[in-house]
């Protein structure tokens, strides 16, 4: 407990231990304390209260550590007039994956695409529509079906719990052994999944919502659908790395992003295919079809044979 704090020369904590109001007096008592704070994932030290914190505190030295220090929103400023700039990057062998592009044929009704609701609005609204378009659906289980039954481990990943249910419950009727994990899932179960995968034992599928975001280690993972448009750069470079980490006998990554046109999805996956086009990985089946209405600026990479 961080109450005794003053029998260990090192104290882990996390932020909202200072957020109460007992907190913040442990913090106008502790701003003093520490000669070094170790901030993890400092791209989300913009949130106010999180600047509340690390702006009381006075060490003789910060060190801030992210994988994506640039956000979509571009307040990453308010992280660095706290800590300072970037004065290093570290780069981890990370396998290069093959990105195939997928068109599912949904598009965007026009009533949406020139809509004057708030975008955060009209975007769920996509979403839900997303989950009764079985067309959308029988594309994504087709591709996750040949992926398993090629030797894949797959992973299945979306914003939309129902969508998720939905696949996870007809490859399950369909005889694969398919694994399910969302923040409903308690913790211990899904660490339990993870290490089953990890280690060959069970599951050659994994439907997983917004927690395979999180610090999820699953080193044979080869295999990604992302059934859910992603918007931000962050969260792309994020996704896309619980596939790329090394492993002995690993099949070179494979993603497979599910296009829709129109509107915020168009936008989406734009965003998506500019990180794709700049970390330099191979594009495959880049035809042009109805979702792929965004890829008239699109220059494909020609194929490399190295895997770092």
């Amino acid at each position: 407990p961080y109450r005794h704090k003053k029998k260990y020369p090192i104290t882990i904590s996390t932020v909202q231990t200072f957020l109460h109001a007992k907190g913040y007096g442990r913090l106008i008592e502790d701003q003093f304390r520490f000669g070094l704070v170790i901030a993890d994932e400092v791209h989300e030290l913009v949130a106010p209260e999180f600047i509340r914190v690390f702006s009381l505190w006075s060490p003789l030295s910060w060190l801030g550590l992210t994988a994506t220090p640039k956000r979509p929103d571009e307040r990453e400023f308010l992280a660095y007039r706290i800590l300072g700039p970037v004065v290093a990057r570290l780069k981890a062998d990370q396998m290069r994956p093959i990105v195939k592009w997928i068109d599912t044929g949904f598009v965007v009704p026009d009533k949406l695409a020139n809509s004057k609701y708030p975008r955060h609005w009209v975007w769920n609204k996509l979403l839900s529509m997303m989950i009764e378009d079985e067309d959308r659906i029988e594309v994504i289980i087709k591709n996750v079906m040949q992926d398993i039954d090629n030797g894949r481990l797959v992973a299945v990943v979306g914003e939309r719990t129902q969508l998720l249910r939905k696949i996870h419950e007809r490859l399950t009727r369909d005889g694969y052994d398919v694994a399910y994990a969302d923040g409903t899932v308690p913790k211990a179960r899904r660490k339990k999944i993870y290490e089953d995968m990890a280690r060959g034992i069970k599951y050659r599928c994994l439907c997983a919502g917004k927690v395979l975001d999180a610090m999820v280690s699953i080193k044979p993972l080869d295999c990604l659908h992302l059934i859910t448009p992603v918007a931000a750069e962050h969260r792309v470079m994020q996704i896309f790395g619980r596939t790329r980490r090394p492993n002995e006998g690993k099949l070179v990554p494979l993603v497979r992003y599910y296009v829709d046109e129109g509107g915020q999805l168009s936008g989406a996956f734009r965003k998506v295919a500019a990180v794709v086009q700049r970390e330099g990985w191979v594009v495959e089946q880049a035809d042009r079809g109805p979702g792929l209405a965004g890829m008239g600026r699109w220059k494909q990479k020609p194929r490399q044979e190295t895997l770092f």
